[in-house]
């Protein structure tokens, strides 16, 4: 990927390098956006990590632990009333 970025760079086209090597064009052009304002790759991000997150990591945490314990207890609470309630 870097060195298309670099070739890129140089001039060649990003539809010409794609159909060559089989990368995603928006994949490339993320690339080559990210590197000519930054200048450098080395510590850029891609995704949607930061710019999408809605909640903080611990507010997530606990939303996490929330359901998890909740519907296990539903699930224990419903095991236990069929066995309160079934017939035999």
């Amino acid at each position: 990927m870097l060195a298309a970025v670099e070739l890129v760079e140089k001039g060649q086209s990003i539809r010409k390098l794609v159909a060559m090597h089989g990368l995603n064009d928006k994949t490339l052009s993320g690339y080559v956006k990210v590197k000519s304002s930054s200048d450098s790759l080395d510590n850029a991000s891609f995704g949607y990590i930061k710019e999408r997150q809605v909640f903080s990591e611990s507010i997530e945490t606990e939303i996490v632990q929330h359901v998890l314990l909740t519907s296990c207890a539903n699930i224990s609470w419903v095991n236990s009333y069929r066995a309160s309630t079934s017939v035999i």
